[in-house]
């Protein structure tokens, strides 16, 4: 995950090493002069918030916990780590996002996936997003029924929370679609007994036995917007007015899709845009960076987080290529 401080230098995470970093660009030629060490040593961190509202502080999401630090953005130092909450730890899924709730400095969104394909999760905190109160350092579940909700974003008109949900695996490879949710708390969104705009999992149903229409026995909530199926759809940004883009753009959503891993013809490996009307309805998905997918299958890289900086360029987080990219538009 990508974010920026107050003095608008990048920090990013990396999983893999258990790493945050520190990426400034002093000189603003859209290059990181270094690579800075900020913490070391963290159990998957990914999800990032950070508030300097009264001094600065950073918040980091590992595998197994939220924790608070004191930071310092003249030398990108953080220290005084202060856990907030613990979270269930392991699962196939990794990723915990972070986001504050909106117009709120004291609670913070965490999503926690599935540790599963398609299954009865024991511990409900998993395949839910959290909402923590961070002055008091507990939790509350917020919405639920979301197997792998890997980013968070608000739109910039409805001001409603939005989040990419990456479906199961092992179905036909038109089944089942990926997911665009607004996200609503008290919600359920269906996984795993359903999918989609409430479409029955009966691969899954075959193991269970319902007497009713399990989509509406566990009233859940449809998608806003069915995407390609198997992509893995994971960073989403909604384009800001200070954005260079041109302005046609402007309403609509880039989303990026990691890549598929199961398929004979590999799907994703790009960032799309959907063309969306002011309130947010969808109208039409575009390619709108393609490459990382070769013509033989491989791939040079999949994209990850994808955010508009300070400056007005894009940027996109790469894992596969250990990169991220600077987009800039130019009218020419």
């Amino acid at each position: 995950m990508v974010i920026w401080d107050e003095l608008g230098q990048m920090i990013v995470s990396d999983m893999e090493q258990g790493l945050v970093l520190g990426l400034p660009d002093r000189d603003h030629n859209g290059v990181a002069d270094e690579v800075i060490t900020i913490l070391s040593g963290l159990n998957k961190p990914h999800g990032l918030e950070m508030n300097c509202e009264n001094g600065c502080r950073l918040f980091v999401a590992e595998n197994h916990q939220v924790s608070m630090y004191d930071y310092t953005p003249q030398i990108m130092t953080a220290f005084n780590a202060k856990k907030l909450v613990n979270l269930p730890a392991g699962g196939r899924h990794e990723h915990r996002s972070l986001l504050f709730k909106r117009d709120s400095a004291n609670q913070l969104f965490v999503s926690v996936p599935s540790t599963c394909n398609a299954c009865y999760e024991p511990e409900e905190r998993n395949a839910s997003l959290l909402l923590i109160d961070i002055e008091n350092r507990v939790f509350t579940g917020y919405a639920s029924g979301l197997r792998d909700t890997s980013f968070l974003a608000y739109h910039p008109n409805t001001h409603q929370l939005w989040g990419t949900e990456i479906g199961r695996e092992f179905l036909p490879d038109d089944l089942p679609p990926n997911e665009i949710n607004i996200i609503k708390q008290g919600a359920n969104y269906g996984w795993p007994q359903c999918f989609g705009n409430n479409q029955i999992d009966f691969d899954f149903l075959k193991r269970y036995q319902f007497d009713t229409h399990p989509c509406d026995e566990i009233q859940a909530q449809p998608n806003h917007i069915n995407l390609l199926p198997y992509a893995n759809p994971m960073g989403l940004v909604f384009l800001p007015s200070y954005s260079n883009l041109p302005k046609e753009y402007q309403d609509d959503l880039l989303v990026a899709y990691h890549g598929s891993w199961l398929q004979d013809d590999p799907v994703g490996f790009k960032v799309t845009r959907l063309e969306l009307d002011r309130l947010g309805n969808y109208l039409v998905e575009k390619d709108f960076i393609t490459g990382w997918l070769r013509s033989d299958g491989t791939s040079i890289g999949r994209p990850v987080d994808i955010k508009f900086g300070p400056d007005g360029a894009l940027y996109i987080t790469d894992d596969e290529a250990g990169q991220i990219y600077r987009m800039i538009y130019t009218s020419n």
